[in-house]
């Protein structure tokens, strides 16, 4: 999965609307005294969540796990589109590709994007509400 990255290094997703979604982020992220590291991570984990929901994996990760593909949003193009389900493929396929460990430093990082555009009135509902952690990952009770 190959991304864009600014002068900084900061990763960006290849999609015009998600990057300037991100780029925004950022401004905020700097504002808050953020380092770079963090930037970093956060803004990787926003970039592979862009990139997988429009690249190529996706489908056929889907079919591998014998999950529904039934999908009429914008997700692949509009981060405010974005659902449960989508944040629940991506994590999905993180603990399939990575690790358990790393599923979830990029589910801080997606969790952190979303709290963004929930407080800037981007989105009316936090994608990520009420999600509950499966048996036998090392993700705690409540994200």
């Amino acid at each position: 999965m190959t991304t864009n990255l600014t002068k900084q290094g900061l990763p960006r997703p290849k999609n015009d609307v998600r990057r300037s979604y991100v780029e925004e982020w950022d401004r905020s992220l700097r504002a808050a005294n953020r380092p770079h590291t963090t930037r970093y991570n956060y803004e990787l984990a926003v970039t592979q969540l862009s990139d997988f929901l429009g690249g190529p994996e996706l489908p056929g990760f889907l079919e591998k796990m014998d999950m529904p593909s039934d999908d009429d949003s914008d997700a692949a193009q509009d981060p405010t589109d974005v659902g449960r389900k989508h944040i629940e493929w991506y994590i999905a396929w993180m603990i399939d590709t990575r690790s358990a460990s790393t599923a979830l430093n990029k589910y801080k990082g997606v969790q952190r994007f979303f709290n963004y555009l929930v407080e800037g009135e981007e989105m009316d509902r936090h994608p990520m509400d009420r999600l509950k952690p499966g048996p036998g990952t090392p993700f705690p009770n409540s994200w």
